[in-house]
């Protein structure tokens, strides 16, 4: 797309051009999925590599391993540098020197470069793809990248970079701004609304970001926001209401610091309900601002912050609000596959028209009235769940799953943080035909196991922090409760520091970005 390649149509956006073309050239092998483990992209077979860099010429790629530097042309175009564990000085000087003859550079791409502390950049102002990332050293930006009038990618992630130069939003070209994982970065440029070209702006992992700079909502192309800070005008407003013109949001949308909108109209000025392509949203409040005596203000404001019907992944954290208003159900996200609420202390009940039947994921965690109330979470109806993780139970449940009934569907089932839970209903279990892999974690007093143990499809048990004889009788594998256990494949007994490891995977039918347990 940074090269021009990809024209839009009225039909099709220039990613949706740019995923047609990527899904063809995968059809044809030209890229395949990488077979290691540890890699989730595609790669290039060495032959078709081969091809490319014969096709290009002199204006082809050129990628620079070791010592290797004597590629670099006039003509040169596309050129990525990787900086070996280990390479010399003079390698570092030599590039620099090289890099100026390449006038023609389109590309310019950093790979792998941790040890590059001083970066001098290419004189090049037809630069359209421009990438540092990992650079760990790399702290700010040159004032002299607003020169480069054509550049429309610029990725700074996995830096030290603190914050970015003003003069950068004199690149009016620019649609794409990665800053992933940009732990030192604070604030964003003031004037970044003139960048009125910007599709996509990725913040995911810059934890010391707080806030957004001004009329935001002047981007009107903006596809991609990783995350909306919140703030508070002098007169008691907030600027939520610039999402508002963001009609384009696609993908999954965080919104911090809820608790500064106090006015449940600005909430509405924000327009989710119009914003047909986001499949993900987080709507987060500070944990530290949880005032009770606001509540009722919170569940206006999330009241209007409803999300249209085509929702697949809701989040909510630190809601001090005393309900969830309806929306949060069946009728009005029918869509909805996973629902993850985190640390709402004063709900005690689902809103009324039962959850969206489409869920395959819950996670709750410090909900402990509406873990209370579990016999009214109608959970049993819900035909497509498969995973369920709750975390920090009421002090007054000593078994599970108790009344709680659980639906046969269920693969993934995670427990943790019950204080007084003693022990396992057979009852519960037996049910669970499907059930793959069992956690439980932080449970101290949980000292017997179903009595006639678990159903036959149970492959993974995994047991930390339990009653300490439960844990020696498992551990030595003798004694009534590892007879009740012992035929299942995969027991783990311990403490786990971190919690239960996932072992099983459950495949859902969309893609769950940021679930922290299924995949």
């Amino acid at each position: 797309m940074a090269e021009g390649f990809l024209q839009q149509s009225e039909i099709e956006t220039m990613e949706e051009v740019g995923n047609r073309y990527f899904d063809a050239l995968v059809s044809r092998s030209l890229f395949q999925k990488s077979l290691e483990t540890y890699e989730s992209g595609f790669v290039m077979h060495d032959l078709v590599n081969d091809l490319a860099n014969f096709v290009t010429g002199q204006f082809g790629f050129t990628r620079l391993e070791g010592d290797n530097s004597n590629e670099i042309r006039k003509m040169t175009r596309y050129l990525s540098y990787f900086h070996f564990h280990g390479s010399s000085d003079n390698f570092v000087m030599d590039i620099e020197d090289d890099l100026y003859k390449a006038k023609q550079l389109r590309t310019f791409l950093v790979l792998d470069c941790k040890e590059w502390s001083e970066i001098k950049m290419p004189r090049a102002r037809c630069l359209k793809v421009l990438s540092l990332s990992g650079i760990r050293q790399l702290t700010e930006l040159f004032d002299s990248i607003s020169k480069m009038k054509h550049l429309r990618y610029l990725d700074v992630s996995n830096s030290a970079i603190k914050e970015l130069p003003n003069s950068i939003c004199m690149l009016y070209n620019l649609q794409t701004l990665k800053l992933l994982w940009c732990w030192s970065l604070e604030r964003l440029p003031r004037d970044m609304w003139k960048l009125f070209n910007l599709r996509h702006l990725i913040t995911d992992g810059s934890y010391k970001l707080k806030e957004m700079p001004i009329q935001m909502g002047k981007l009107k192309c903006l596809q991609t926001l990783s995350k909306f800070i919140v703030s508070k005008h002098d007169n008691g407003s907030s600027n939520i209401g610039e999402l508002g013109n963001l009609i384009n949001l696609r993908g999954e949308l965080l919104i911090q610091q809820l608790q500064n909108v106090r006015s449940a109209k600005d909430a509405l000025d924000a327009k989710l309900k119009d914003k047909r392509y986001l499949e993900g949203l987080v709507l987060e409040w500070n944990p530290l601002e949880q005032v009770r005596g606001i509540s009722e203000s919170q569940r206006g404001v999330l009241e209007n912050l409803q999300s249209h019907e085509k929702l697949k992944r809701l989040t909510i954290k630190y809601y001090g609000g005393r309900g969830f208003p309806d929306w949060i159900g069946h009728i009005s996200l029918p869509s909805l596959c996973y629902l993850e609420l985190i640390n709402c202390p004063e709900v005690d009940s689902f809103p009324e028209g039962r959850l969206p039947s489409n869920l395959k994921q819950i996670v709750i965690s410090g909900c402990e009235k509406l873990i209370a109330n579990w016999k009214g979470w109608d959970s049993q109806i819900l035909p497509s769940l498969e995973c369920l993780e709750i975390d920090g139970g009421s002090e007054n449940v000593e078994s599970f799953p108790g009344g709680l009934l659980l639906p046969t569907t269920l693969t993934y089932l995670k427990i943790s943080s019950f204080r007084n839970l003693k022990s396992l209903d057979k009852e519960g279990f037996q049910q669970l035909t499907s059930l793959v892999q069992l956690d439980i974690y932080n449970c101290p007093k949980l000292r017997y196991m179903p009595e006639e143990g678990f159903p036959t499809s149970l492959c993974v048990l995994q047991i930390g922090k339990c009653d300490s004889v439960l844990k020696e009788e498992l551990e030595r594998k003798e004694g009534e409760e590892w007879l009740k256990v012992a035929r299942i494949p995969n027991i783990s007994v311990g403490g786990y520091e971190n919690g239960p490891v996932r072992m099983h995977h459950v495949r859902l039918s969309t893609h769950t970005k940021r679930s922290p347990a299924c995949g």
